[in-house]
Order: C-alpha cells, then sequence, then structure tokens
C-alpha cells in the first residue's frame, strides 16, 4: 500500500494538464495517497533547432527523472516539438528504464477531434513498435475518464490486506529508524529542561527497564546505579537495547520535558496510544490475512495512510529541529 503515486508528464504544454492533474490527485487524495508530478517540458528552446539536438535534451531529462525517482504512471503527448512524436520517447523508456510501467499515450488530435485522435495515436503507437507494451491511448478530452478508471483500479490494489501489511512494515520501520537516530542525538537529551533529569532517570528506571527486567537484566542492572548523565551516555551509545515501543515512550517523555518539543510529544503520544499506529501495525504483523479481514476496510485504509504520514513528518521535524 503506497502513501504517494510519482507521476512523469511529457508535453510541451504542460500548462494544459493542470485541469487533469488536479482531477487525477482529487480522486487519490479521497483515500490518502497524495500524487507528485515530475514534469518534462518538451516545449524546444531558443538553441533546439535541430531536432537531434531536441531529442538528445529530452533524453537526458528523462535519464535524470529515472536516476531519482520510481514512476508509478507515465503521461506523454503525442505531438511533441520539432517534429517528434511521444512514442520515440516512448521506446528510449521502455528500451532503457521500464519496461512494464503504465504509459497514457495522449493527443487532443490534428485536427482536434476524438476520433482523429485515436487514430493518430494507434498509428503512432503501431509503427513505432510500442502498441500494446501496457501502453493506454487516450484522446485529450477523454484522459480524466481513463485516469479515473486506472486510479480506481489500482486503488483496489492497494487496499488489500497484505499490501496494507507490507506498507505498515516498512514505514513503521522508518519510524522507529529515525527514533534511533533521535534518542542517539545528544542535541534531543541537551534540550531537556533544567530540572527535570530525576524524573526521566526515574522514567528510564522504573517505567522502562525494570518493567522489562526479565529480557533486559543486564542493561537494568547497568542502569539500576548509575546517575543521569551515565545513563544517558548508555542508551545513546546503543538505542538498540530498547525495544521498539520503549524506544518510542522514551522520545516521548523527553519531548514532554523539553523546550519547544510539546507540540511532537502530542503527535508521538497518538503514535503510542491504544488503537494508534503502533497498535494497528503489531495487529497487521501478528494476525492472519483471513482474521484481518472483518475489520479491514477502505476508511481504515485511509486513516493508516494519513497517520502514517503525520508521524514520519513529525519525527522528521524533530530531527530537523535538533541537527
Amino acid at each position: 500500500m503506497k502513501l504517494k503515486y510519482n507521476v512523469l508528464c511529457i508535453d510541451d504544454d504542460l500548462e494544459s494538464l493542470r485541469t487533469i492533474k488536479a482531477q487525477f490527485s482529487k480522486i487519490n487524495e479521497e483515500i490518502g495517497i497524495v500524487v507528485d508530478y515530475h514534469d518534462i517540458n518538451a516545449k524546444a528552446g531558443a538553441r533546439e533547432i535541430e531536432r537531434d539536438d531536441y531529442v538528445a535534451r529530452m533524453e537526458s531529462e528523462i535519464n535524470r527523472a529515472f536516476s531519482t525517482s520510481t514512476f508509478d504512471l507515465i503521461w506523454i503527448d503525442l505531438h511533441l516539438d520539432i517534429e517528434v512524436e511521444g512514442h520515440e520517447l516512448i521506446r528510449f523508456i521502455r528500451e532503457h528504464h521500464t519496461i512494464y510501467r503504465p504509459v497514457i499515450f495522449y493527443s487532443a488530435g490534428n485536427p482536434s477531434t476524438q476520433q482523429k485522435a485515436l487514430e493518430q495515436l494507434n498509428e503512432a503507437a503501431g509503427k513505432s513498435g510500442v502498441l500494446g507494451r501496457n501502453i493506454l491511448i487516450a484522446p485529450r478530452s477523454g484522459m480524466e475518464r481513463t485516469l479515473e478508471e486506472i486510479a480506481r483500479e489500482m486503488h483496489r490494489e492497494e487496499q488489500k490486506v497484505n499490501q496494507v501489511r507490507g506498507m505498515l512494515m516498512d514505514q513503521v520501520s522508518e519510524l522507529d529508524a529515525n527514533i534511533i537516530k533521535a534518542l542517539s542525538n545528544p542535541r534531543v537529551w541537551s534540550s531537556i529542561k533544567a530540572g527535570n533529569e530525576a524524573k526521566l532517570l526515574k522514567y528510564v528506571r522504573e517505567d522502562l527497564l525494570e518493567a522489562r527486567m526479565k529480557s533486559a537484566t543486564k542493561t537494568y542492572e547497568k542502569v539500576k546505579g548509575a546517575e543521569f548523565e551515565e545513563a544517558r551516555a548508555l542508551i545513546i551509545g546503543d538505542v538498540k537495547l530498547l525495544d521498539v515501543y520503549s524506544k518510542a515512550r522514551l522520545l516521548k517523555e523527553i519531548l514532554d520535558v523539553s523546550d519547544g518539543m510539546d507540540r511532537h510529544a502530542l503527535v508521538l503520544r497518538d503514535y503510542l496510544k491504544e488503537g494508534g499506529l503502533n497498535a494497528i501495525r503489531n495487529n497487521y504483523a501478528h494476525r492472519t490475512a483471513e482474521a484481518l479481514a472483518p475489520d479491514h476496510s477502505d476508511a481504515k485504509c485511509v486513516a493508516i495512510r494519513n497517520d502514517t504520514r503525520v508521524q514520519l513528518e513529525n519525527i522528521r521535524n524533530i530531527l530537523e529541529a535538533h541537527a
């Protein structure tokens, strides 16, 4: 299950896609997916008089786009500049980058009629050998409908239990990795307001470690007689001494007694609470797909996406505040 779709757009009139982009984004936002558009301006530059120069730039920009992103959809116009046609760039993409990512190959038609657009698109795709290679032909006037059908189909796949489970495992692991990064950062600990050291030390000793003494005896023994600075150094040196849940609880406690971190602590509290993202993640991790099915719903998928996005943004903001 994804939080975001990446879409590559290649057109010599990108402004003409504004309404179509807005509509496609709206459809996806309904289920909590944001759309990130990577635009390649296919309008020839003042110095691009020769066809070869123009094609070289297009191919270079495509290479650059694929070097930094994985695209879920690719939109390419038929009629580009200097008599270059979109199917030439589709062939380049298929040969050098992806043989299966869906491509929406569209045109208004020349002259501008839906029938003419379909004829020209099919002819162009056929003669270049890309027809049938996951190329979806669409007149520009019908793009909104085509994209909505594609989005709905993608959503049906995204909302399946095993897709959601995979996303939770992936993104909660990302969140945990960033919590480790935060707890390993001395600046996070330095932001604790004076006078709270004893309270936090008591929390580390009793709430985190003593309660888990059977599984963390060695760690507890190290901290039991330690002063605050010793306990701090021990945890910074090896945050993995704590389990996933304990790390998040500790970071929340630190934020609670740190200057200007109240809002971030509240967000992390939502992660830890009963029914929060951590509990949802454990639920999906420890139950079969069959057992999860009765409670699994589109609404829950939307909530999971939104909560995941909020938690990841929160931990990144915490790290930035202590960079």
